[in-house]
């Protein structure tokens, strides 16, 4: 299981600090954690990191994207994430939280629709 393989309880890696000086959260997408393929619980995780940087008043928030997708083997909670993240990207630029979306090497499906919601796009050739 992906969870043993990769000791983490979900394909996104999440964390907040400093970036350049500005208070950030930042999400990693683990490609080995099942394509990173994002379900009910990769929803929950970014709703959560969305939330820590709407209460604390971050100054930027940032996407390193690395997905196979929506996990449609999940339910229909890994589907709707892909309103519920839009929802979560207009929330943080209603807040101006800079949101930065960095496009790794494999992004494809439903999670490629989140990309949208992001300020600004940056892809990293792989």
């Amino acid at each position: 299981n992906y969870q043993k393989r990769t000791n983490q309880q979900s394909a996104l890696l999440i964390a907040h600090g400093k970036i350049g000086g500005l208070n950030s959260v930042a999400i990693g997408y683990n490609f080995a954690f099942g394509g990173a393929a994002f379900s009910q619980r990769e929803n929950e995780h970014f709703l959560a990191a969305a939330q820590y940087a709407l209460n604390n008043k971050v100054d930027l928030f940032v996407s390193i994207y690395q997905s196979g997708g929506k996990s449609v083997y999940g339910n229909i909670h890994s589907l709707k994430s892909m309103s519920t993240v839009q929802m979560a990207h207009t929330m943080l630029k209603n807040e101006n939280i800079v949101n930065i979306g960095i496009l790794e090497s494999k992004i494809t499906g439903g999670t490629f629709v989140d990309v949208f919601g992001n300020d600004f796009l940056f892809s990293i050739k792989g």
